[in-house]
C-alpha cells in the first residue's frame, strides 16, 4: 500500500513536473515566436534608415560633386583672367620700354636743338630780321643814335619792345660779343636809391645775375659829381672799353642803346623729364613732343625768312646740310650707328661739289654711307638708293686696276665698304675696304631750315 503510494506520488510528481515543463516550454515558445515577430521590424526600420542614409550620402556626393565643378569652373575662368592680366601687364611693359625709349630719343633730339639755339657761341651764325639779331627766342636791336636813358627807351617801346633785360651768363657774353662801345640796358634804380629793378620790374634776386664792374671804382656808386641826382641808369660796359661789366651812369648821358624783344619761344624748362615714374612717360613724351614740334616750326619760319641754316656744336653746314668729322675710329657698322645717334646718317656723296667740300676738310680716310654687304656688286647708300653713275668716284689707277676690287687676301668675305680716300693719303676719291678696320668718318644730316 504503502509502495503504491509511493509510486502514485512518483507518477503524479512526474505528471506533474511534465505538466510545468511543458507549460514551461510552451512559454518559451511564445517568446520565441514574439521575438521572430518583433526582429523583422527593426530590420526594416534599420534598413529604411540605411537606405536614407544613402540617399543622402549621394545626395551630398552629387553636392559635392557639382560644387567642385562649379569651383573648377571659376577656378579656369580665374586662371583665364589671369593669363589674360599677365599678357596685357606683359604688352603694358613692353610699350612702356618703346615708349620710354621713344621719349629718351626724343629728349636727345630736343637736347640737340637747346645746343644749336644756345648763346655759347656767340659767332655762330646771327640771324638777321629787319637789322634786329635773333637768338633763343628773342630779337636784339643795337642801336647806333646816342640818346639819354628814357629816350632811349621810349625809341624801344615804340618798336613793340624795350630796353634790354640780362637774365643769364650766356646773354651777357652774347651782348658784349656784338659791342664796341658803352650802351645802355633796361637796368635802374631810379624809384628807390639802391634798389635796381629791370624795366620788366624784375628785381637783380629774381633774375639772379649781376655783372657790376668789381674794380675801383667798384660799381654802383652813384657818382654825383657831374649829376647832383646821381648815376641811376645802368650801362653794358664805359668809356674805358670794359664791356664786360655794368656801370651806372647819369641818365642824362647820351648813349646808344640796347633794344630787345621776344621772337619766339625757344625757352627750355628746367622740369627734369626722367624725374617722375614710368607711368607718366606718355604724358612727357607728348608734352616734349609739341615743343619739339612747336619749336621746330619756329625755327623753320625763322630760318625761310633769314635764308640762314643752323647745324648743331660741331657740325658743319655746307648746301642746305650739315657734316660731322669723327676724331675716333671704329669699323663700319659702329660708325653708320654712331651716327645714328647724332640724328644723322653716314654720309650721301651726291655731287663733285660735294665731294670737294668732303676732301676740303679731311685730311686721312673717312668711311662713307656706301656698301655692298647685302649683294657682292651691288653697291647702296645707308638710304637704300643705288649710286648714281655720273657722281661715282671710285678711283681709276694708271695700272688699270680701279675700285672697287673687293680684295680678299687674307680676309675671304673681301671689301665691301666704301671709305672717302686711301690710307696713302689720297682723299678725293673712294675706295672699298674691309668692314672690320677702324676709320674715321663723315656723318650727315639735313640742317634746319
Amino acid at each position: 500500500m504503502d509502495s503504491v503510494y509511493a509510486n502514485s506520488r512518483v507518477i503524479l510528481s512526474t505528471v506533474a513536473s511534465g505538466e510545468y515543463k511543458g507549460s514551461q516550454y510552451k512559454g518559451n515558445s511564445t517568446k520565441v515566436q514574439e521575438r521572430e515577430v518583433i526582429s523583422p521590424k527593426w530590420t526594416k526600420v534599420l534598413l529604411t534608415l540605411l537606405g536614407f542614409s544613402l540617399v543622402f550620402a549621394l545626395g551630398g556626393l552629387c553636392a559635392l560633386w557639382m560644387l567642385y565643378n562649379h569651383n573648377l569652373a571659376d577656378f579656369e575662368s580665374l586662371n583665364e583672367q589671369h593669363i589674360m592680366v599677365s599678357k596685357q601687364l606683359e604688352a603694358q611693359e613692353i610699350n612702356s620700354t618703346a615708349l620710354k625709349k621713344q621719349f629718351n630719343d626724343l629728349t636727345a633730339r630736343y637736347n640737340t636743338l637747346r645746343e644749336w639755339l644756345s648763346f655759347s657761341d656767340a659767332q655762330s651764325c646771327n640771324l638777321s630780321v629787319d637789322g634786329w639779331i635773333a637768338c633763343r627766342g628773342k630779337l636784339y636791336l643795337f642801336n647806333a643814335d646816342k640818346l639819354n636813358w628814357s629816350s632811349s627807351r621810349d625809341v624801344c617801346v615804340s618798336k613793340g619792345a624795350d630796353l634790354v633785360t640780362i637774365t643769364s651768363r650766356s646773354e651777357q657774353d652774347f651782348l658784349v660779343f656784338k659791342i664796341k662801345v658803352t650802351h645802355w640796358i633796361g637796368l635802374n634804380d631810379l624809384d628807390t636809391e639802391g634798389h635796381w629793378v629791370w624795366v620788366n620790374n624784375q628785381t637783380l634776386k629774381d633774375t639772379g645775375v649781376q655783372f657790376w664792374f668789381n674794380e675801383e671804382p667798384r660799381q654802383p656808386d652813384n657818382w654825383r659829381v657831374e649829376d647832383p641826382s646821381g648815376e641811376n641808369c645802368a650801362s653794358l660796359g664805359d668809356h674805358n672799353g670794359n664791356f664786360q661789366s655794368w656801370f651806372d651812369a647819369s641818365c642824362k648821358t647820351k648813349k646808344k642803346f640796347i633794344c630787345e624783344k621776344k621772337y619766339f619761344n625757344v625757352s627750355v624748362s628746367d622740369q627734369d623729364h626722367n624725374a617722375t615714374g614710368e607711368g607718366n612717360y606718355k604724358q612727357q613724351f607728348d608734352e616734349l613732343h609739341n615743343q619739339l614740334e612747336e619749336t621746330l616750326r619756329n625755327l623753320n619760319i625763322l630760318n625761310h625768312s633769314t635764308g640762314c641754316a643752323l647745324c648743331s656744336v660741331h657740325w658743319i653746314h655746307f648746301g642746305g646740310k650739315c657734316y660731322y668729322f669723327s676724331t675716333v675710329k671704329m669699323n663700319w657698322t659702329q660708325s653708320r650707328d654712331h651716327c645714328v645717334t647724332l640724328g644723322g646718317h653716314l654720309v650721301i656723296i651726291n655731287s663733285q661739289a660735294e665731294l670737294d667740300f668732303l676732301t676740303s676738310k679731311v685730311k686721312v680716310t673717312h668711311w662713307i654711307g656706301l656698301n655692298d654687304l647685302d649683294t657682292e656688286g651691288h653697291w647702296f647708300w645707308v638710304n637704300n638708293q643705288p649710286p648714281n653713275n655720273s657722281v661715282e668716284f671710285w678711283i681709276k689707277r694708271e695700272n688699270g686696276v680701279r675700285e672697287p676690287d673687293n680684295w680678299t687676301k687674307g680676309h675671304p668675305a673681301g671689301e665691301d665698304c666704301a671709305s672717302l680716300g686711301h690710307p696713302a693719303g689720297e682723299t678725293d676719291f673712294w675706295t672699298d675696304a674691309f668692314c672690320f678696320q677702324e676709320k674715321r668718318f663723315v656723318c650727315e644730316a639735313a640742317a634746319v631750315v
